[in-house]
C-alpha cells in the first residue's frame, strides 16, 4: 500500500484526522527504521558469529527478538559495598 492510499484509508474509512495521520505515518517510519536496524544486527551476527541454519528459520526471522533464548547469557550485577575510612 503506498503512502497516499494509506492516508486516504486512514481519513476516509477510519475517520482519522490529519494530526492522527501524521502520528501514524511517523510511527510507521520509525518502525521501518527499527526493522532495518534489527536486520543489520542480524546480518552482523550471521557474519561474525557464524549463526546459520536452524537458527535462522522462519520462526526466528519473524520473531520480535531474533535470537533464540538458549543463546542468551544472563549477566548478574554484584553489589558493591562502599568502604568508608
Amino acid at each position: 500500500m503506498n503512502r497516499l492510499d494509506l492516508i486516504t484509508n486512514l481519513t476516509r474509512e477510519l475517520g482519522v484526522n490529519l494530526a492522527g495521520v501524521e502520528v501514524v505515518l511517523n510511527m510507521r517510519d520509525k518502525m521501518e527504521a527499527m526493522q532495518h536496524e534489527v536486520d543489520q544486527l542480524l546480518e552482523f551476527v550471521r557474519q561474525h558469529f557464524g549463526v546459520e541454519g536452524d537458527l535462522l528459520t522462519e520462526r526466528f526471522r519473524n520473531a520480535l527478538v531474533k535470537v533464540p533464548p538458549s543463546k542468551l547469557v544472563q549477566v548478574r550485577r554484584r553489589k558493591v559495598r562502599e568502604i568508608s575510612d
